[in-house]
């Protein structure tokens, strides 16, 4: 009943939503996207989103990958690291990465058509 549905959204804010604003802000940005008529934006933001949480899991691993300024200082100098220890590498895939947004929301529409 009402009670109960109160009741769940005051555990959801305090237990979710608060707790994690880092990822409730990116949630919401990509819902307003999603109500766009056109959902280019949507899936490119989503193709981005893919791109930073993957090189950020795989920078900071699986122990301590919160969002703070002391794990983004440090995924940026692992990124930068990793550049400047394999040049020819890190283009290759930042092309990669670049295409993946750019031509990634048309991948929806080749599937409907294939």
């Amino acid at each position: 009943g009402y009670p109960g549905t109160i009741y769940l959204y005051y555990k959801m804010l305090v237990d979710v939503i608060f707790p994690n604003l880092d990822l409730t802000i990116v949630t919401a940005v990509g819902m307003a996207l999603n109500f766009l008529p056109d959902l280019r934006y949507f899936h490119s933001y989503q193709a981005i989103l893919t791109l930073v949480f993957f090189l950020w899991r795989r920078s900071l691993g699986v122990q301590n990958n919160e969002v703070c300024i002391s794990n983004v200082t440090r995924f940026v100098e692992d990124l930068r690291s990793r550049a400047a220890a394999q040049p020819t590498q890190a283009a290759a895939l930042a092309a990669a990465g670049l295409a993946f947004v750019l031509l990634g929301h048309r991948i929806p529409k080749l599937c409907l058509a294939y």
